[in-house]
């Protein structure tokens, strides 16, 4: 689960009166940062199908089914009956260079977004994996995180 506490997002800033942003909710992120860049680019060069490696197991799935047709473009999930470890199998198999070294230590998700404190159940292993000089400031920023969020719940 994550939480966010929302007085100190932008959208709660606006709405509640308060000062200074220290969050941002992970889905304004990934909007921010991943999708939008994505959608723009896709539109740009008249995209008529997209292929994305989403598989049914995946916990954060895209509202949209293989074969769908969304604006004219049809979205394909090659590999959406496929396990992590059939994945992993894969790519192992074909083209290994191309496999993260620290998915060996344990981590689930890409280091794309390095410093993310969001979906903490897939990520953890990945900052507990940090060098140090990075791991300590996300350290510290959960445990901030941690406080303001016991705060609002009046814990």
């Amino acid at each position: 689960m994550d939480v966010v506490p929302i007085r100190w997002t932008g959208m709660g800033r606006l709405s509640r009166g308060f000062e200074g942003v220290r969050y941002q909710d992970p889905f304004a992120c990934c909007f921010r940062g991943i999708w939008a860049p994505m959608d723009a680019k896709s539109r740009e060069l008249g995209a008529t199908t997209i292929i994305r490696g989403q598989r049914a197991t995946d916990e954060q799935r895209a509202p949209v089914r293989d074969g769908q047709v969304l604006d004219g473009i049809t979205y394909r999930f090659p590999i959406e009956t496929w396990t992590r470890a059939r994945v992993e199998e894969f790519v192992n198999d074909r083209a290994p260079e191309l496999f993260p070294p620290y998915y060996a230590l344990g981590e689930l998700t890409s280091r794309d977004c390095v410093d993310c404190t969001a979906y903490l159940a897939d990520n953890m292993r990945r900052i507990e994996n940090l060098p140090p000089v990075v791991r300590g400031p996300m350290t510290e920023l959960l445990n901030r995180w941690r406080e303001d969020a016991l705060a609002d719940l009046g814990v």
